[in-house]
């Protein structure tokens, strides 16, 4: 666009020095008509010096003026001055847009950060008013003669302890992801049975489904030794998390199943609920911090709203990949990869 602009004001330039000096040779011939037809082409040969000459001092003058601004944006990209002995406007103005281009994105990534960052601490504050407004109640009730209750005291300490333990899950949730996020998580990759990782996690997880009468099952036929190479304290609490979120909203009398798929180099374990499944917008948002398609009823199960967050860094930084699959009505898939050994 510079290179373009110069050569247009070098070339008006000329042009009008060109159509001068062709009028006052017009005029000069009408007054004297014996002079040399020769002398028709002096207005050509000023057209051409004039667009040579004024090209030359429009750039000068454009560079004079672009300079400083260049060096700027240089000093604001901390990088040292740069004085060019032959410029090149094209280059300049190449990386003039450019840097304009990755400032704007800068500005977009700030502005969708500060948007997260207000909502993050809106969600966190959120989260732990409950529990520590709970807290207040039950200490204040006990402080005013409820601990000399026997029908009151130790229910209340244990309702007191829950919401403390309730606080310091979302806390020890926090701290994961924020380890993960920095890059600081570090793995214990080791061959394991993936199958017999699930079985544990479904015997940890007895007494829920006892009671909402849901039982836990694998596909037919599966094989029994399915080694995976990765962490495996990690990929307990992927598990954890996937089949508890499936008891917790599968309707009493259902099943929750496993399976395992193997696809190359790549074990696929999937969780399969009976549930209500997810309605299709909030699907984008299942692995956000805090996000909850439904708001009463996970706070009533007692969740943190991290358990996904938490399940998508921690397949991510085995270099594998989470997703789900639901329809309203007919229940809920998720799925995760895992490398072979």
């Amino acid at each position: 666009m510079l290179q373009l602009t110069q050569n247009k004001i070098a070339f008006y330039i000329a042009f009008s020095a060109f159509l001068a000096g062709l009028i006052f040779l017009t005029i000069f011939f009408y007054l004297f008509p014996t002079m040399s037809r020769w002398l028709f082409i002096l207005p050509f040969l000023v057209g051409i010096v004039s667009f040579i000459s004024n090209k030359i001092l429009v750039e000068s003058f454009m560079y004079s003026k672009i300079k400083t601004l260049y060096n700027a944006i240089l000093s604001v990209k901390k990088t040292e001055n740069v004085d060019i002995k032959n410029p090149n406007l094209m280059e300049i103005e190449y990386k003039v847009e450019q840097y304009t281009k990755n400032q704007a994105q800068e500005i977009e990534t700030l502005k969708k950060m500060e948007t997260y960052r207000r909502e993050f601490l809106g969600n966190v504050s959120h989260e732990l008013k409950t529990p520590i407004f709970n807290i207040q109640g039950y200490l204040e009730t006990l402080l005013d003669g409820g601990i000399e209750d026997p029908e009151i005291n130790y229910k209340f300490l244990k309702k007191a302890n829950d919401n403390v333990e309730r606080i310091s899950k979302i806390v020890e949730d926090l701290v994961f992801i924020s380890l993960s996020e920095s890059g600081q998580l570090k793995l214990k990759k080791e061959v394991f049975n993936i199958f017999a990782l699930v079985q544990k996690v479904y015997g940890d997880l007895e007494d829920e489904t006892k009671k909402k009468q849901i039982k836990l099952s694998f596909e037919n036929n599966i094989y029994q030794n399915i080694p995976v190479l990765a962490d495996e304290s990690r990929i307990y609490q992927v598990l954890h998390n996937l089949i508890q979120n499936a008891i917790k909203y599968c309707p009493s009398g259902t099943k929750v199943k496993t399976s395992f798929s193997d696809i190359g180099n790549h074990i696929l374990v999937e969780i399969n609920d009976n549930g209500d499944g997810i309605a299709e917008e909030h699907l984008p948002h299942l692995y956000e911090r805090f996000y909850r398609t439904d708001h009463s009823r996970n706070r009533s199960e007692g969740g943190t709203g991290l358990g996904l967050a938490i399940v998508k860094h921690i397949i991510e930084s085995h270099g594998q990949t989470v997703s789900v699959r639901s329809k309203v009505g007919k229940g809920t898939v998720f799925s995760f990869t895992l490398g072979k050994p």
